[in-house]
């Protein structure tokens, strides 16, 4: 009989709509986060402006880890568009990280943010293989014969 001991954290998909009211136009930014991720895995973001004016300026991702170490990344806008991914690889905390994404606005839009949103790395435990069972089973009957001769 197999057992499988899973540690599963459920992900919080968050999409964040933040308008930045200008006489004219509106300038919107949304935010998402990467999918639920293995340790040591690759955990991302992407963010997409719309409605603005010919944006520039940057969007800054701080991702917080659940021990509050964080890095920040920062992209150059050029116009609406979708930005990223962009990514951390080899996070080595399990539990929920903290994304924080912010436009820094131009002359002619106003800046947004910090937009947060979460992504969740777990951990699990590995099922025995059946190679390592089956090397157990045959050092068992290996002593068992060695006793019986």
């Amino acid at each position: 009989m197999r057992k499988s001991f899973w540690i599963i954290l459920t992900v919080l998909f968050v999409a964040i709509a933040a308008p930045a009211a200008r006489a004219d136009g509106v300038l919107s930014l949304t935010t998402t986060p990467g999918p639920t991720v293995m340790l040591g895995g690759t955990l991302s973001d992407t963010a997409t402006l719309s409605g603005g004016i010919t944006p520039t300026g940057t969007l800054t991702f701080e991702i917080t880890a659940p021990n509050n170490a964080f890095k920040i990344l920062t992209v150059v806008v050029n116009g609406d568009g979708t930005y990223g991914p962009v990514t951390i690889t080899g996070a080595i905390v399990i539990g929920t990280y903290t994304w924080d994404v912010t436009y820094s606005g131009d002359s002619n839009n106003a800046p947004i943010g910090p937009l947060a949103e979460f992504q969740v790395m777990t951990s699990t435990t590995p099922e025995p293989s059946s190679v390592g069972l089956m090397l157990v089973g045959i050092g068992f009957l290996l002593v068992m014969l060695k006793r019986v001769a």
